[in-house]
């Protein structure tokens, strides 16, 4: 593919990232809410969304914090750090730019 002027790095990794945006949530919490918000579209298989969470915790975008409520199982509540605060809206105003000039080409050619 051609070289664009922008940085995609988009697909699962930023719909988890713009999840966090408004707040913390947990892994199955990222994967339900995916698939409401997609009319079921889309959907995270377990295998998948961890894997990223993990990923996107290296690199320093997320942190995952262990709750331990009682009578409760424990469970790990991901959020954005500023790092990644600052990240998920450059990617989105990339993937947006990227996704416009797209529908310009489709829109300008063919029937």
């Amino acid at each position: 593919m051609a070289k664009t002027g922008f940085q995609i790095n988009a697909g699962p990794s930023l719909m988890v990232l713009a999840m966090l945006r408004e707040r913390g949530r947990y892994g199955y919490d990222i994967a339900r809410e995916l698939e409401e918000l997609s009319d079921r579209h889309l959907s995270f298989q377990y295998g998948t969304l961890y894997p990223i969470l993990h990923k996107l915790e290296k690199k320093g975008l997320v942190k995952g914090v262990w709750e331990h409520i009682e009578g409760e199982r424990s469970r790990r509540l991901y959020v954005l750090t500023e790092r990644g605060k600052a990240d998920v809206e450059r990617q989105i105003e990339d993937w947006t730019k990227y996704t416009h000039a797209v529908q310009r080409v489709l829109e300008r050619t063919g029937p």
